[in-house]
């Protein structure tokens, strides 16, 4: 539905247009950078948002624009990546519990009997750009959404709760479309959860490296059912 993907872009622009007004006044107030990372989650928003997770065997060439701003942010940011759950702090138990609740996710996910990524059957797709393009879905969504904007609304010191719940609902958006135009609002509410999660991996053990795996988990057996079975 042409009217929905415009009300998504229009939802998008406001929230994190509301967002970063917010940001910018409390910025001034507490004396902390300007929220240049809200530039980032706005562009990458839209190209994740289209882009990405639709389509295993090809990737839109935007999404390596996304790639090319998240790489001068972080090494913009590489004395404070930290702030950004980008550390050592944690990292085997990190890793470990994402693995654990990435494999429950994708039993849940077969369960309510939805593949979450696409390929056009007519299409072969040969492991190497099959993994190389998972790759870019999760690490593009978790340094997104886990890494610069659960961060930065940490530095702002927003609770938890709040803050998590930023992050997965604009985490949601992104899916919206699809999932509404099939009326598969059962897995629309897993993302929101998977997204909460991810979240609050990230968060409570203060490294973006479980999240990272729980997606890759998912994203992965999926994508290798699709192409490969």
């Amino acid at each position: 539905m042409e009217s929905l993907g415009i009300f998504l872009i229009i939802f998008n622009l406001l929230t994190l247009s509301g967002l970063w007004i917010y940001f910018i006044i409390n910025s001034k107030r507490r004396g902390l950078d300007f929220p240049w990372t809200f530039i980032l989650v706005i562009i990458g928003r839209m190209v994740i948002g289209v882009n990405i997770g639709f389509n295993l065997g090809k990737i839109n060439i935007y999404v390596y624009l996304l790639f090319l701003l998240l790489g001068c942010f972080f090494y913009h940011e590489r004395r404070h990546l930290g702030d950004y759950f980008i550390n050592r702090h944690n990292l085997l138990r990190s890793i470990g519990i994402g693995l654990c609740i990435g494999v429950l996710f994708f039993l849940v996910f077969r369960i309510v009997g939805y593949n979450l990524l696409s390929v056009p059957s007519s299409e072969k797709v040969n492991f190497w750009h099959f993994a190389s393009n998972v790759l870019k879905i999760v690490l593009g969504e978790e340094l997104l959404f886990r890494g610069c904007l659960l961060g930065y609304i940490r530095k702002n010191d927003i609770a938890y709760l709040y803050a998590n719940s930023i992050q997965s609902i604009l985490f949601t958006v992104g899916h919206l479309q699809r999932y509404l135009n099939s009326g598969d609002f059962l897995t629309l509410f897993l993302v929101l959860i998977f997204g909460f999660i991810s979240g609050t991996i990230t968060w409570k053990l203060e490294n973006i490296a479980g999240a990272v795996m729980m997606h890759g988990v998912v994203t992965g057996i999926f994508g290798a059912m699709m192409v490969f079975l």
